[in-house]
């Protein structure tokens, strides 16, 4: 193990010390970055660590496949696994960094863009015509029309919003193959059959499941904002030129869009990814009819050869639900030989499952470890030590009360004097066998009793005799003297007061308390 161990490190130096000259060659997310040697630096280094944590994910795979029947060693191999999900943790960390400095990069790129549009150097301003000439250009953000109707922050919003549309099919990009990873460790979590190895599949998918989290919220966030911005800027131009009869009808369409939103809603494994894919369609289509409106041929052209290559975003992908594997140890009750148990077999000690239900029989508490030949070879048996530090002895495990009821039937059968139905949830246990019997048993003849006395001119009206039986638990109404009745007794000092109030609120010339009887 030790010696696997060290090969797998050394593997690991030798993937970091590799993956620069692997991975694979990058293209700048936003045109005109190309030549920022830093960026282009950034998102090659990017390309690299994520070659690396494939890497290690696909070394944590194949250790686990061939480590998966050796129990010999479970220690040694957690720890293994520990130091390869550490790796993982440091490359994501470094990823994390990088992406922050590129979006810096990106954000101030759109920001001096929009500065040199915006206030152009003298020198550079084309000398005066008759007729001021329009430039007609085929990124549709970067017409002539958008940005002198529009305010500086409003268009350097919306040149914001273009530059997250770059990055965000990236990000889509991103989403698709963490659901792709995801599936396919969930698919290997449902067929592990090791605990541990189980266990260390379970952690990994969670990973990756909050990381598909956060970036399908970065999606959602990216896109909201691409619609409000460029919806605002678009509509705000058509408004002044006049043009309320496209408004109208894209109005209609974004309602739509916005239905198809709420019926995706918490279907499918990305909402951010539905809200994408829905909507990419509607924009193209607005910006399209924003630029024939606004008679800008190559944009409007430009869009039009987008639409039709428009990639079909399949966004309704299946939600992986990731629900924990509980590995409780379920064995029926058997007999074998009274030695079972010994020197090189030892008594294994009870184990608490913090999640599930077991049922388990207890045979017996001691102040003293018994000899294995009080038990009768009966196996699995367990041991553990109670509030009182009694030693306990717990044998079988079952999934159902039905179950464990045969197994008591059975131990009773094999001389058990009392053997005890235990259950375990989530950690905690309850011994039903005493649970039952002090439900059974018949409640103390002594104490305190209360009666209902009620001190009336006559006889009860019927009214009040009614009022009595349907609230008077089935007690009979004594006479005492002549102008004096006592209904009861009751165990309940509740019920009595309930009793008398509503005989009293029934007829305000009837006098009702309650009395208490002292039993001996």
């Amino acid at each position: 193990m030790n010696n696997l161990r060290n090969t797998i490190l050394t593997l690991i130096s030798l993937i970091v010390c590799s993956s620069a000259a692997t991975a694979q060659t990058v293209t700048a997310r936003i045109a005109g970055l190309e030549t920022n040697d830093e960026y282009m630096s950034l998102l090659h280094d990017n390309e690299t660590l994520q070659y690396r944590e494939d890497s290690v994910v696909n070394l944590i795979n194949t250790a686990r496949e061939r480590f998966a029947g050796q129990t010999d060693a479970r220690d040694e191999f957690a720890n293994y696994i520990v130091d390869l999900e550490q790796k993982i943790f440091e490359i994501r960390k470094a990823k994390g960094l990088i992406a922050d400095r590129i979006n810096t990069i990106e954000q101030e790129w759109v920001l001096s863009r929009l500065s040199r549009d915006v206030q152009l150097p003298e020198e550079a301003e084309e000398p005066a015509q008759p007729e001021r000439r329009i430039v007609v250009r085929r990124n549709l953000v970067d017409n002539d029309c958008l940005r002198e109707e529009l305010g500086a922050d409003d268009y350097a919003d919306l040149l914001r919003a273009h530059a997250d549309e770059q990055s965000l099919m990236g990000d889509v990009d991103s989403l698709l193959a963490l659901y792709r990873r995801l599936q396919s460790a969930a698919a290997a979590y449902g067929e592990a059959t090791d605990e541990l190895m189980a266990d260390s599949i379970y952690a990994g998918c969670l990973t990756l499941r909050d990381r598909a989290d956060s970036l399908s919220q970065r999606v959602a966030e990216k896109w909201s904002h691409i619609v409000d911005a460029k919806t605002f800027a678009y509509g705000f131009v058509l408004e002044k030129s006049d043009h309320n009869d496209i408004l109208n009808d894209i109005e209609s369409r974004f309602v739509e869009m916005r239905r198809q939103y709420a019926a995706a809603e918490g279907r499918f494994f990305s909402d951010g990814l539905a809200h994408y894919a829905i909507g990419k369609p509607f924009m193209i289509d607005y910006e399209r009819r924003f630029a024939e409106a606004m008679s800008l041929d190559k944009a409007a052209d430009s869009l039009a050869a987008v639409a039709k290559a428009l990639p079909q975003c399949d966004y309704s992908l299946d939600r992986i639900e990731l629900k924990r594997r509980l590995f409780l140890d379920y064995q029926p009750v058997a007999f074998g030989r009274t030695t079972y148990y010994n020197a090189r077999n030892p008594l294994p000690t009870l184990k608490v499952y913090d999640e599930g239900t077991i049922y388990r029989i207890l045979l017996g508490s001691f102040k003293a470890r018994q000899p294995m030949t009080l038990f009768k070879g009966v196996y699995p048996l367990y041991i553990s030590r109670n509030d009182e530090q009694m030693y306990c002895y717990h044998a079988g495990g079952y999934a159902t009360r039905a179950e464990a009821d045969e197994a008591q039937q059975l131990l009773r059968e094999k001389g058990f004097r009392a053997p005890q139905i235990c259950r375990w949830v989530d950690g905690e246990m309850t011994n039903l066998t005493l649970e039952e019997a002090d439900e059974e048993r018949p409640a103390e003849v002594v104490g305190v009793r209360y009666v209902v006395e009620v001190s009336s001119n006559g006889e009860l009206s019927e009214d009040i005799r009614n009022i009595i039986a349907a609230n008077g638990d089935g007690r009979e109404i004594s006479r005492v003297g002549d102008s004096a009745f006592v209904i009861g007794t009751y165990s309940d000092r509740a019920v009595a007061d309930k009793l008398a109030g509503l005989i009293a609120d029934a007829d305000s010339t009837l006098e009702a308390k309650v009395s208490e009887i002292v039993l001996e």
